[in-house]
């Protein structure tokens, strides 16, 4: 006791009621796998990943938050360092500013937010720039903008750079979120200059509490100056999903469409300039999950496939066996590509793992997914600035088998 209050009394002078209040979360993860490679053999490892936010609140109009990144390791003799070499990395890091309560302005390494199911950019999978951003509220509007500065060449040049504008605007009701999005990208990379522009139109509904619905309907338009033949991409695509929860079992699907032509001047989105990912679909390989997004997630395409069309049919079954316990399938068909000298069929893609929660911050899954992958397949880090060409792993359609694992806590 007497030690217990000698600790509460140096306490008192170091702390008092007008300081800071910091506060932690974290996530300490563990990725295991074994995956089939078309000209190798199999990729085995397990790679640590580990973050660390601290967020303080100074008053009810400000907080700062910062979270710190060891990204996948593949050194850890002594220090570990990931895949690129680098040591504890910045992950975001940003003042958050309240003046009123109807806005809100973020300023540094944000992590943007996204309205249009992560088929634009995806904070959730990394899309943390340099930014200003703005939410505004107002009854049943909601506003948000923001602008980002992706890369900074040379300080002494203005046109040099990669800069984002993001408008979205959006209208509730009880049941339903309508929200328009504008999205425009400002590119001089490589010698490649112009701008890209998606917009998109999120339907969002949820006429009872077992029930969700969504559509989305996208047009995108990109200078031919960004590419390396004389012509402008422009293109269409569309989306809808639902979602059904029985008692145990959550039934979701999802249907989409891009158009493109085997030039890959279609449909386009910022991801497909900015070379990110998300989490948009529900398999494991021709997208990517949460519990996949790892060493063997370079297959992984876009909601166009990089502008060469791409149609798809995703479902997801999910049925929780205990309140711990939970099994997940789900495939998806990828296809209606248009690629010279390739099948139209992009990808096959079945995956199943379930998990376990050993209590509320602890949580083991385990899996397998198969996937056949076709050489029409452009993958997301191939990109499109200055080429439109398909790029592929193999020009010859191959199986990829991959059992994975994480065990992760977050709090």
């Amino acid at each position: 006791m007497r030690k217990l209050a000698l600790f509460l009394s140096i306490l008192s002078l170091v702390w008092s009621a007008d300081a800071p209040l910091t506060t932690m979360h974290g996530q300490y993860r563990i990725n295991f796998y074994d995956a089939s490679q078309p000209t190798s053999p199999s990729q085995r490892a397990a790679r640590v990943r580990i973050r660390q936010d601290f967020n303080t609140l100074f008053d009810e109009t400000l907080t700062t938050a910062v979270r710190f990144q060891l990204n996948h390791t593949n050194d850890s003799l002594t220090n570990a360092q990931d895949v690129s070499g680098n040591d504890v990395q910045i992950r975001h890091a940003y003042i958050d500013y309240h003046p009123n309560a109807a806005s809100i302005w973020r300023m540094g390494f944000i992590p943007v937010t996204e309205f249009a199911h992560d088929l634009l950019y995806s904070k959730t999978w990394g899309y943390n720039p340099l930014a200003l951003e703005w939410f505004g509220l107002w009854e049943v509007w909601r506003g948000h903008a923001f602008v980002a500065q992706l890369y900074e060449d040379n300080e002494l040049l203005r046109t040099d750079n990669m800069t984002h504008y993001q408008l979205d605007g959006a209208f509730t009701t009880t049941h339903t979120q309508t929200t328009l999005s504008i999205s425009t990208l400002h590119i001089d990379k490589a010698g490649f200059y112009g701008y890209h522009t998606t917009a998109a139109l999120t339907w969002d509904a949820r006429p009872i509490d077992a029930l969700t619905l969504g559509a989305q309907l996208f047009y995108s338009y990109s200078d031919a100056t960004l590419f390396a033949s004389p012509s402008p991409a422009q293109g269409i695509a569309a989306t809808a999903r639902a979602s059904l929860t029985l008692q145990a079992l959550q039934m979701e699907a999802l249907a989409s469409h891009a158009t493109g032509d085997t030039q890959g001047k279609g449909f386009l989105t910022p991801m497909s300039f900015t070379k990110t990912n998300s989490y948009w679909g529900y398999t494991g390989i021709a997208t990517v999950t949460f519990q996949t997004d790892t060493g063997f997630d370079g297959h992984s395409v876009h909601l166009s496939n990089n502008g060469h069309g791409l149609s798809a049919l995703q479902s997801r079954l999910t049925y929780a066996l205990t309140p711990v316990d939970a099994l997940i399938a789900s495939a998806g068909w990828f296809g209606n590509t248009r690629v010279n000298g390739a099948p139209s069929t992009v990808a096959l893609d079945a995956l199943l793992y379930g998990y376990h929660s050993f209590n509320r911050y602890f949580r083991l899954d385990v899996g397998i997914d198969a996937a056949r992958l076709y050489s029409g397949l452009k993958p997301y880090h191939s990109g499109v600035l200055g080429s439109t060409q398909a790029i592929t792993q193999t020009q010859d359609a191959f199986t990829q088998i991959a059992f994975f694992g994480r065990v992760q806590v977050e709090y």
